[in-house]
C-alpha cells in the first residue's frame, strides 16, 4: 500500500517537470550508529530504506531541490547544478547529498548530531544528539 501511495506522488509531479531535468532516488542500504541511553553508549545501527526522493529542479536560491516522497518540504537543495564531471552537492540540514549523474549513485551523510554535541552546540548531550547515518542509493531520470 505505501509503495502505491509513492507511486501515486511520483506520478502526479511528472507533469510539471515533463520538460526538465529530475530524478527518483530510491536508497539500498542504510546504516550508522545510534545512542543508547540505557547503555550510555553509540551502538551500531540498521536504519529502514522504505522511502524515496525526488531530486527536481529548484527555484530562486537553489539549484535543485531534494524532496523526500510524502513530506511537503525539502529536505534539502543544491546551490548549483551538476558540475563538468557530472557530480551535484547538496546540503541538508544535518549533512549531505553528493550525487553522480553517470553512475547514478548517491551518497547521503547525516552527521551533524554527532559530533556537535556540549554545551551551546546541536545538542546537548548524546541522549539528545542525532543518529549518524550513511546512506547510499541510486537515482533514475523521470525522462
Amino acid at each position: 500500500m505505501g509503495m502505491i501511495k509513492h507511486v501515486s506522488v511520483l506520478l502526479l509531479l511528472i507533469p510539471f517537470y515533463a520538460h526538465s531535468e529530475q530524478y527518483v532516488c530510491t536508497p539500498e542500504k542504510m546504516t550508522g550508529f545510534k545512542y543508547d541511553s540505557q547503555e550510555k553508549k553509540w551502538n551500531y545501527a540498521k536504519f529502514k530504506t522504505d522511502f524515496q526522493y525526488v531530486l527536481t529542479p529548484g527555484k530562486g536560491k537553489f539549484a535543485f531541490n531534494l524532496v523526500k516522497v510524502g513530506d511537503a518540504n525539502p529536505t534539502g537543495g543544491c546551490e548549483k547544478g551538476f558540475n563538468d564531471a557530472g557530480f551535484l552537492f547538496c546540503s541538508i540540514p544535518d549533512g549531505d547529498f553528493k550525487f553522480n549523474k553517470f553512475n547514478g549513485r548517491y551518497l547521503l551523510v547525516s552527521d551533524i548530531g554527532y559530533y556537535l554535541v556540549g554545551k551551546g552546540m546541536w545538542a546537548e548531550t548524546d541522549e539528545d544528539s542525532g543518529d549518524l547515518a550513511f546512506q547510499i542509493g541510486k537515482c533514475k531520470p523521470f525522462n
